[in-house]
């Protein structure tokens, strides 16, 4: 194994340590450990004192045999275990573990787990107890701790691991700090990375803060589309280096202990265009020119420190000059298809990226990749993307990648939330291990009879997903997937691999809800595509006077998907919004269509703009104005995207009614260019030809919300009225301090009710 090296020492060798460093006695088949003692340095760090701790607890537990802890300042006994950099051990045999391999080792009667200096010792003791004890945690609260009345161990052991990935980092749920250590990540249970400062990522704006500076010095950032923007610095500028640097500074010095510092790009592409800094990434060949000969300059002034810079968006090709020594490339996969590995996919996006990561290889090996396993705007969609992760992180490490880190769902939660950060940082620490053990292992042992069938569905909803031909993203949304592998016959398929899983675990209440977690997924999945076809199977029903109603079974289903995130802990159902609860009742308001008393309910609707393709959920088109039903943050159904600046939503009643209320729903998504119009006016006409004012709102656009829905609502007195239109001033380009600044502007426009 070229990984986890299990080196075997040649007889002489070993004779020679067994009498420098331990007591050399007759080799027996097993050894017993109840009646060890723990030996930790006399002047122990604090994670060498909690390995110590840590064995003697969990030793404890599965025996009852309580091991004292003593120090190395005390005399050599028959039987020990040596945790950490002890007397005890070879002092010349420390720095090919880094700083948190380790070795597992016994000589003769005496064990020693011992490793790099950071974490080593504390690895060692997890990883013992894991493969020679079968303890297991899966999460915070699910862990496995066999009982045994003998603690049995194995003679001629030299367990040596030393991780590929130098520093290790997953955004996994926030389970506690003996989850996080036991799991080898370098990040304390809130994600918080130690190691680095506090600027993780993205911090032009925290660097060089537009508030401060755009006002006074626009030539201090970006010129995009021929004005200034805040969306990046103008990297060309001097001033700008000097404000960055003092800026920086004052960062260190608040927590100087810290390796890593990030002076990277904002998350959006509005690079400088201007006439320096163009001609510099047109000599580079790539708009990540400009970053690298600044952040070079940067890290020039903190040679001790190690400068971590984006490419990312704009920055992902590579440029021709290198980065300096101490520049990290944070290199991020989210372009990336997820239906097959990196090094297999074709299609243009993959291949575009497997180029780029293989040119940033051939200029430096200071490379941190930031991968995902989520789907970011539906956190609860089936995402089959878990066969791709292991060789995608062996495709990392063959182009020189040091440090990695996983973004998964996090605090958020997500479909297979638990899963995933278990198996995520084990790959992470080894990714050559056996993944179908690894997976199994985990499906076995926390859904106890029914994992079996949950495998079972695993590995059908990934044929299905690859016999489809459809490539997947990590922005994906299941009604994306609605006429292929989440298909309503399919889903109804899958869900019978979760009825087997919940009958084998019927009696065990704790397996039973861990089952009906797991489904909820599914339940998800049924929900969003039932929202894309409301009044089709498993949408409304239609009672005999002909009002369409709610099934009371799909209210259940939205409570029950509620509940049971709640009591999981999960925070959101989409990366940026939609708490559990906030999705309860926008479902709930969902659920009522609106028909009685609604004069436009299923009128014909016509505009002067039409809705673009990307923002036409399966080309419903306009009829989706007046269909009674209203959208929710998850925006990709009801929801139509129009880029205009000026448009009127006209609709014909039909037959002229007496009126006194309009109303007209709007989105705004700001990663989605979608702004809340600045005006809206709401009138009426007897004839189609000659319409009165029926009121007026305007709004003055901000950042805040970032997601938020708003409906323009009028009250008027009583008239009559067969046209009705809705008209609408919006945004025309993205402001200067929106991160597309200078794009087209978008509209998002929901139901018309009139009443």
């Amino acid at each position: 194994m070229t990984i986890f090296k299990r080196h075997f020492f040649k007889l002489s060798c070993y004779a020679i340590l067994c009498t420098m460093f331990f007591s050399l006695n007759s080799c027996k088949r097993e050894l017993t450990l109840n009646k060890y003692v723990i030996v930790i340095p006399g002047e122990a760090t604090k994670t060498e004192r909690k390995a110590g701790t840590e064995l003697q607890r969990y030793f404890k537990t599965i025996s009852g045999s309580e091991l004292p802890i003593v120090s190395d300042t005390e005399a050599p006994v028959e039987h020990e275990i040596s945790i950490g950099l002890t007397n005890r051990i070879p002092q010349d045999d420390i720095v090919r573990f880094g700083e948190d391999g380790f070795v597992i080792r016994t000589v003769g009667k005496k064990v020693a787990i011992y490793g790099g200096p950071r974490n080593g010792a504390l690895y060692g003791v997890y990883s013992l107890l894991e493969e020679y004890f079968d303890c297991r945690k899966y999460t915070r609260d699910a862990e496995i701790v066999p009982k045994r009345e003998k603690l049995n161990f194995p003679t001629e052991i030299n367990n040596e691991q030393i991780p590929v990935f130098t520093d290790r980092y997953a955004w996994i749920a926030e389970w506690d700090t003996t989850f996080v250590d036991w799991q080898k990540l370098n990040q304390a249970p809130n994600n918080v990375k130690p190691d680095w400062g506090r600027l993780w990522v993205h911090t032009f704006d925290i660097l060089l803060p537009p508030g401060e500076y755009f006002a006074k010095h626009p030539e201090y950032f970006a010129l995009v589309k021929g004005q200034r923007a805040t969306t990046q610095p103008c990297l060309s500028n001097p001033q700008v280096l000097d404000i960055v640097c003092e800026n920086l500074a004052k960062e260190i010095a608040l927590n100087p202990a810290a390796k890593y510092w990030s002076v990277s790009s904002n998350d959006n592409f509005g690079y400088c265009e201007c006439d320096k800094c163009k001609a510099v990434d047109e000599a580079e060949g790539s708009p990540s020119g400009s970053v690298i000969r600044f952040v070079n300059k940067v890290a020039e002034r903190f040679p001790d420190k190690i400068i971590s810079t984006l490419g990312y968006h704009f920055t992902q090709k590579a440029p021709k000059t290198k980065p300096a020594k101490n520049v990290n490339i944070m290199f991020c996969s989210i372009e990336c298809e997820r239906n097959l590995p990196i090094a297999e996919n074709n299609t243009p996006k993959t291949a575009e990226f497997r180029r780029d990561m293989e040119d940033w290889s051939k200029l430096t090996d200071n490379i941190m990749v930031w991968d995902y396993s989520l789907t970011a705007k539906a956190g609860y969609m089936p995402f089959p993307d878990l066969f791709v992760l292991q060789p995608n992180m062996q495709y990392f490490v063959k182009n020189n990648v040091k440090v990695f880190f996983e973004q998964s769902y996090g605090p958020m939660g997500g479909e297979f939330w638990e899963l995933r950060s278990y198996i995520i940082p084990k790959l992470i620490w080894n990714p050559y291990q056996d993944f179908n053990a690894l997976l199994n292992d985990f499906l076995n042992g926390y859904y106890g009879a029914g994992g079996k069938h949950i495998r079972e569905y695993i590995d059908l909803l990934h044929s299905r997903m690859l016999a489809s031909g459809t490539t997947m993203g990590i922005f994906d949304y299941t009604t994306q997937y609605a006429d292929t592998w989440l298909s309503a016959d399919n889903v109804r398929e899958y869900l019978t691999f979760f009825d087997r899983a919940e009958a084998a675990v019927k009696d065990n209440p704790v397996f039973y809800e861990r089952v009906r977690i797991a489904r909820q997924s599914l339940h998800f999945t049924i929900l969003e595509n039932s929202r894309m076809y409301p009044y089709g199977p498993d949408g409304y029903v239609q009672e005999k006077d002909g009002v369409w109603s709610t099934k009371p079974e799909w209210i259940a289903m939205v409570d029950e998907f509620v509940d049971l995130l709640k009591k999981q802990g999960a925070t959101l159902v989409c990366e940026w919004h939609s708490p559990p609860e906030d999705y309860r009742q926008q479902m709930h308001a969902v659920a009522q269509v609106q028909q009685v008393g609604n004069f436009a309910y299923r009128k014909p609707v016509t505009a002067t703009a039409q809705p673009a393709d990307k923002y036409n959920p399966q080309g419903q088109g306009l009829p989706l104005l007046t269909d009674g039903l209203h959208g929710s943050q998850l925006h990709n159904t009801q929801w139509l995207g129009i880029f205009e600046k000026t448009f009127d939503i006209n609709i014909d009643l039909e037959s002229e009614q007496t009126i006194k209320h309009v109303d007209a729903g709007f989105m705004q998504i700001l990663w989605d260019s979608a702004f809340m119009p600045e005006k809206v006016e709401a009138l009426t006409s007897t004839d189609g030809k000659n319409f009165v004012s029926a009121g007026i709102q305007t709004h003055k656009v901000e950042y805040d919300p970032f997601y938020g829905i708003k409906i323009y609502n009028f009250d008027f007195a009583l008239r009559k009225a067969r046209y009705v239109k809705v008209r609408v001033n919006a945004m025309d380009i993205c402001p200067p301090w929106h991160f597309y600044a200078g794009d087209d502007a978008m509209v998002f426009v929901d139901e018309v009710v009139v009443r």
